[in-house]
């Protein structure tokens, strides 16, 4: 091309009609993006137990009508804006909200839950390194143990972040290992005794080589006391421990997720820590993760 056709950057010339056909379609995405975001911020708005089945239903034909890439980062935005907050999500509505994305896992495909999963945890890994006050990484930790009770994944990866936080062994890392042994810790008794075993024999040689790092020593020997009951299979000594939201969300799901396909025939993420691939994007790689 002569050089005139060039701009002073080097950049090939487009031409004005051309330059505005693209700005028309980018802004027709744009368009079509915040239409889809709309509708189911929309649907997320009126989540609750008894309409479950309802909205899953009306995000799967959203799902059938729109690409599954702009559904699943649709979905996973507006998730993560709805219960990644400063504050504590209030238990109940966290449930609902991870029931729906596993719902959604086993009717609509694995990808849905995978796409979440991997952005919780990118997002839960970028948030703990900044050390910050607010409540984000509690949500977080929340939202992926509800993950591994409603059947998205296995266990390994929450036992690799309960790992993590014993390593470096502060005072918040010990409220969040508490927080994740209250919501799933029976549970992984249940799949690996023989881990959460490990994990508490772990947690004692870190707790003994603390000493006296920590003033109040309160928050470490709960810590050590809610393992060994876990241990022992004694829900009794867990305050405010109550098995029976999970439980009985669990049937709403099995009801909700039956029409489409049984549980059983439906794959589980089986992912750890090492096995986690940090793109360039930052995203993790999937891709080649045993499923069971």
């Amino acid at each position: 091309l002569p050089p005139w056709l060039h701009s002073k950057q080097g950049s090939k010339y487009i031409p004005p009609h051309l330059r505005q056909a693209s700005a028309a379609a980018d802004a027709k995405r744009r368009e079509e993006l915040q239409r889809l975001k709309k509708s189911v911020k929309g649907l997320m708005n009126r989540l609750s137990e008894p309409n479950m089945a309802s909205i899953s239903g009306q995000l799967e034909e959203l799902y059938m009508s729109n690409s599954r890439k702009d559904m699943n980062e649709t979905l996973t935005q507006v998730l993560l804006d709805a219960c990644i907050t400063p504050a504590r999500m209030p238990d109940r509505l966290m449930m609902e909200h991870v029931l729906l994305v596993c719902v959604l896992h086993h009717t609509v495909g694995i990808e849905v839950g995978a796409h979440i999963l991997e952005s919780t945890v990118k997002m839960f890994h970028d948030l703990y390194q900044k050390s910050t006050e607010s409540k984000e990484c509690d949500n977080l930790l929340t939202f992926i143990g509800h993950l591994y009770n409603f059947h998205v994944m296995e266990c390994c990866l929450l036992f690799d972040i309960l790992k993590k936080l014993l390593s470096t062994f502060t005072e918040r890392d010990i409220e969040l290992v508490l927080l994740m042994l209250k919501n799933v810790g029976f549970s992984l008794r249940k799949d690996d005794a023989l881990a959460l075993k490990e994990l508490i024999s772990e947690a004692q040689t870190k707790a003994n080589e603390a000493g006296k790092k920590f003033q109040d020593q309160t928050r470490v020997r709960f810590m050590l006391e809610t393992m060994l009951a876990l241990k022992n299979n004694d829900m009794r000594k867990i305050p405010g421990y109550d098995p029976e939201p999970v439980e009985k969300l669990r049937k709403l799901q099995y009801m909700a997720a039956s029409l489409a396909v049984t549980l059983g025939s439906v794959s589980l993420w089986k992912i750890s820590w090492m096995q986690i691939k940090w793109g360039a994007g930052g995203l993790l790689d999937l891709h080649g993760v045993e499923r069971r």
